[in-house]
């Protein structure tokens, strides 16, 4: 006859168990967490890192633009890019910034 387990030692094992998975899934989730907050302190500094370069090249190309007489402004520049990707039939009056369709 197999050893009868008193309901106390049952419901005993029973919590043992409980307790070490509560603490083995805390365990997992703060490991988690601090790995998820260590990757994103590394994206956060390589955005940082990579506004700076941006800013740096922003300065270098402007810094070659006047050295080579070119005094475009961002507005200008950006201007010519829209009428760059604009279909032909579309013009811009020099007096606005709108387009009309030309006839």
């Amino acid at each position: 006859m197999p050893p009868v387990l008193s309901v106390q030692t049952f419901w005993c094992k029973e919590l043992q168990q409980a307790r070490y998975f509560y603490h083995s899934a805390d365990s997992a989730l703060r490991e988690l967490q601090a790995s998820f907050q260590a990757l994103t302190e590394k994206i956060t500094l390589s955005m940082e890192e990579m506004g700076e370069r941006i800013d740096d090249l922003e300065k270098h190309v402007a810094d070659l633009m006047t050295e080579a007489g070119i005094e475009n402004t961002d507005e200008e520049l950006r201007l010519a890019r829209v009428a760059q990707s604009t279909p032909r039939k579309y013009i811009r009056p020099e007096h606005s910034g709108c387009f009309f369709l030309q006839q």
